[in-house]
């Protein structure tokens, strides 16, 4: 589960299971240019633990987004299938 909380005030914003519905909400945040500041946190599969990221400005959002991709890139076909069924079914 991907949370997106208000940097400053650490309220939550939007949780989801999929990291792209972060990634929207935030886009809707930058495009109205308020100087919004994010908190992401999620537990990591790996580990087990939890892992967070903060996002202060446009740059930061651009490089949380490219990177997002690049790992998009990294899985195979069945992995990406397998992501977009299992969202796919959380959100019905």
């Amino acid at each position: 589960m991907y949370r997106l909380y208000d940097y400053d005030v650490h309220t939550l914003i939007d949780q989801s299971e999929d990291e792209a519905d972060i990634i929207d909400t935030m886009s809707g945040y930058m495009e109205q240019g308020s100087g919004q500041r994010f908190l992401i946190s999620w537990v990591n599969k790996e580990t087990n633990c939890p892992d967070w990221i903060s996002i202060k400005n446009v740059r930061d959002y651009y490089n949380y987004v490219l990177d997002y991709n690049e790992r998009l890139k990294q899985m195979s076909c069945v992995e990406l299938k397998r992501e977009i069924v299992r969202n796919k079914t959380r959100k019905k």
